[in-house]
């Protein structure tokens, strides 16, 4: 039996190694293509002379995260610049990773910096490590990290969360390594972020998404600099403004629902009953187009 579960956990370390080979082959092979992707190309002569993109330097700054979906591009990036010219900032695009495609997009746009995805994990600060030991010793518990703050940020919620999508875990375990290091992560980002809002006048922030640590960190900064946080829907037909953590977008919709008809309301029940038992079976972009 012992030697099984050997065999066993030592074909399982096989199939991750050559999962990461593959993955990493994957990565520079989708790279490659959409280097040389001709469409790509014809696109950018198109949008170039097509829109009256303009490209004017500014002192200020508005900040953008970088996201490698494809299909909505185009329109956020026409509502990138069109926010940079209306506040008269540079854009700067943090979480940066490189992509052909959007190398070339982010010049027509007039990108003017970028601040890579890694960069601020890689700083070294004086004492962080003793900061972190100091700092990790405050949660002892599920629900302090969920009240936990750092240099008055409520951060816990942003750690939580993102360690549940990204490790895909149903809770959080805080004796887990990867916990501890999104804890250091954490603390490194709001001090850089606190840096650079007090170096850099910031105008306007633009974000995919106001949750996990990648994005909702620096709105949280944001909002104690009184700078509003802008998100577009995919389509182009929605732009949020705000300026607090407040997650208040669907107070509406229980009014919307009781003016429906009856009949109306007992087909959306339904339907909403599918709709979650697929997300229920781990199938991915229910309701997301």
């Amino acid at each position: 039996m012992e030697i099984i579960f050997q065999w066993s956990k030592n074909n399982f370390w096989i199939y991750i190694f050559f999962l990461k080979v593959f993955n990493k082959f994957y990565n520079l092979l989708r790279l490659f293509l959409e280097l040389i992707d001709i469409n790509n190309k014809k696109f950018f002569k198109i949008l170039d002379k097509k829109f009256d993109i303009k490209k004017n330097s500014y002192n200020d700054v508005v900040l953008f995260d970088h996201f490698n979906s494809l299909n909505h591009q185009l329109i956020r990036s026409l509502l990138l610049n069109s926010l940079s010219n209306h506040f008269k900032g540079n854009l700067v695009c943090f979480n940066y990773k490189y992509s052909p495609f959007l190398n070339e997009l982010y010049k027509i746009i007039n990108v003017k910096k970028y601040i890579k995805s890694n960069y601020v994990e890689k700083l070294k600060y004086k004492n962080i490590n003793k900061i972190n030991k100091i700092e990790e010793k405050k949660i002892k518990s599920k629900k302090e990290l969920m009240n936990y703050k750092f240099k008055g940020f409520n951060i816990g919620i942003d750690i939580y969360e993102t360690y549940l999508i990204r490790f895909r875990k149903v809770t959080i375990d805080l004796s887990d390594k990867k916990y501890k290091k999104l804890l250091l992560i954490v603390i490194k980002r709001i001090i850089f972020w606190e840096n650079y809002f007090k170096k850099n006048k910031v105008k306007a922030i633009s974000i995919t998404h106001r949750n996990y640590l990648d994005t909702n960190l620096i709105c949280k900064v944001g909002y104690k600099y009184n700078v509003p946080v802008f998100t577009f829907g995919g389509t182009g037909r929605r732009i949020g403004r705000f300026y607090d953590s407040e997650l208040n977008s669907h107070i509406y919709l229980k009014k919307y629902f009781q003016s429906l008809k009856p009949t109306e309301k007992k087909e959306g029940i339904n339907f909403s009953k599918k709709q979650i038992k697929k997300r229920f079976r781990g199938k991915i972009g229910v309701d997301m187009k």
